[in-house]
């Protein structure tokens, strides 16, 4: 790589680290807010993506009952005062960088932490589920039966069509691994936000009929 080729990298990778950091020095950057405001609009615009995909199809016959539409908000509003609640009793980690990427080893960092967040939810919350199937006084007490109402087509709106007891141990084993770094470092606000988006991906992804957006 030629010298100039690499002082335009630098200057791109600097550039990016001031835009991150100016960005989540922002009062709403610094929110607890910002996390699960990520979550909800990542949540609305993967189900609307891939249920556009899923309309395509010639047997898509799903459209969400009023009722539904009714337990998702409900679920919203649980969601935003547990967490608001959670944030209030429960001490953040102390010393969480931001994470913005200053040079590449940073990116390769970064890539780390959200890659270790992803596998982690997906390994714990592996077992929780499998009680849910194979416990029936766990699956009872999280009404997990509820998830699987929609048997008729494979929906993207499924995705939240879950009791609240079942919501809430998803979201407790998410805070569980978006607290710390499976080497033990506070987990960074930018891999956090991150790991927001991409875990509601492939939860609305493995829920969706649609071979598309894949």
């Amino acid at each position: 790589m030629s010298t100039n080729a690499t002082s335009m990298l630098t200057s791109d990778l600097l550039a990016t680290r001031l835009s991150c950091e100016d960005l989540l020095s922002t009062r709403l950057g610094r929110s607890w807010s910002l996390e699960p405001l990520v979550a909800t609009l990542s949540f609305a615009a993967f189900m609307r993506l891939f249920r556009l995909y899923e309309e395509k199809r010639p047997t898509s016959v799903f459209r969400p009952p009023f009722h539904f539409s009714k337990r998702a908000i409900g679920s919203l509003f649980v969601y935003w005062l547990g967490v608001a609640m959670w944030v209030c009793i429960v001490p953040r980690p102390v010393g969480a960088a931001s994470g913005c990427p200053h040079n590449v080893s940073d990116y390769f960092h970064l890539a780390a932490e959200v890659a270790a967040g992803l596998i982690s939810y997906d390994f714990l919350f592996f077992f929780v589920h499998l009680l849910m199937h194979h416990s029936a006084r766990f699956g009872s007490w999280t009404n997990h039966a509820q998830h699987h109402k929609f048997t008729h087509d494979e929906s993207s709106y499924r995705t939240v069509n879950h009791s609240l007891v079942d919501g809430t141990m998803q979201v407790l084993v998410n805070i569980l691994v978006q607290r710390h770094t499976p080497w033990g470092a506070p987990k960074s606000k930018l891999a956090r936000l991150l790991h927001n988006v991409l875990i509601i991906e492939l939860l609305v992804e493995s829920h969706s009929s649609s071979r598309h957006p894949r």
